[in-house]
């Protein structure tokens, strides 16, 4: 669900920013950002296998990082 989240506000903030195209790193850090202000960033736990495709390695690489 968090991902989810993540994906749906990183969109909100390309819309904000008037922008266009697939979501970049700088718009899934913003949405970090904000979702963790919110309270609704979840605590670390056993990282699990996610299935990645191209347009969303960016959400992953965040996450194995622990952002």
């Amino acid at each position: 669900m968090f991902v989810g989240e993540l994906v749906e506000t990183a969109r909100l903030v390309m819309k904000e920013r008037k922008e266009s195209g697939p979501t970049r790193p700088c718009h899934s850090r913003e949405a970090y950002r904000r979702l963790k202000l919110e309270g609704k960033v979840p605590k670390r736990s056993v990282t699990k296998a996610l299935s990645v495709d191209g347009t969303q390695a960016h959400i992953w690489w965040l996450l194995a990082r622990g952002f």
